[in-house]
């Protein structure tokens, strides 16, 4: 074994670490969550139909941001497709037709600030369940994108060094290669689940990049991917451990950018 590769080990067995699984709660927290949001609903169409002090209730994209941030919610709290789409489904559905001349109503929008956020409306009864509250940086598709390029800017490197200790050195640098790729992915998967993206979309970006799916496909010639590894050393620079680090670093600071 040459010099880089004894480094490269003693790298990997630092870089190993265990990842944590994540609990879920009871359906209790859900079914509360949906009276919260047909409540929510059903205000907006009260103050819709009844404020007569033009309280700015959907001001810019309050509402919308309100929904981002209860649907990320759920992502970062492990909760399933499903259950995002029946809050989602809740928000955009029907609400109560009000009694506009109810006491309780002409009181309550009398009590009604001139403006407020939909966010910080939901934010209490979200952290009344006791849910992971996310970061104030909503998931958007313009972080998402440049997740997307960091990750898939990364995986050459890697897949070109999985693919030449693979078929050079099976039984020494590859396995601990392997698992310090993977390791980097789902510690990569966890900041973005905490950050509140969609599971499924997160799945989708890291799955099809773990380490067995960036070896040599059963029909290539295994002499020719010798011979690759042999004319294009690149491979073998000590820095590949570093860029894994720097992608997870990346993503981090892109999760929490102002």
């Amino acid at each position: 074994m040459n010099r880089f590769s004894l480094a490269l080990l003693g790298s990997l067995v630092m870089l190993t670490t265990p990842v944590v699984a994540q609990d879920l709660r009871d359906d209790q927290v859900i079914g509360t969550l949906h009276v919260v949001l047909d409540g929510m609903v059903d205000l907006r169409r009260r103050i819709a139909d009844c404020d007569t002090n033009e309280v700015l209730a959907d001001a810019g994209d309050s509402w919308d941001r309100m929904s981002l941030f209860v649907t990320s919610t759920l992502w970062a709290n492990g909760y399933s497709a499903e259950v995002v789409a029946g809050a989602v489904a809740i928000l955009n559905g029907p609400a109560l037709v009000p009694d506009c001349t109810l006491p309780l109503v002409i009181t309550e929008m009398a009590d009604l600030p001139q403006s407020f956020d939909w966010v910080n409306v939901a934010r209490l009864p979200v952290d009344a369940l006791r849910f992971h509250i996310i970061p104030a940086r909503l998931p958007t598709p313009e972080r998402w994108e440049q997740v997307t390029l960091v990750v898939t800017g990364t995986v050459p490197v890697w897949q070109s060094a999985i693919r030449c200790y693979s078929v050079l050195q099976p039984t020494m640098i590859f396995p601990l290669l392997s698992m310090s790729w993977n390791d980097t992915l789902e510690e990569t998967r966890e900041i973005l689940a905490v950050a509140g993206y969609p599971t499924p979309d997160i799945a989708a970006l890291l799955d099809p990049v773990k380490s067995l799916a960036l070896l040599p496909g059963p029909a290539e010639d295994l002499t020719a991917v010798f011979r690759q590894c042999g004319e294009d050393p690149t491979w073998q620079n000590s820095e590949i451990l570093l860029t894994g680090t720097n992608m997870r670093d990346e993503v981090r600071a892109i999760t929490e950018a102002e």
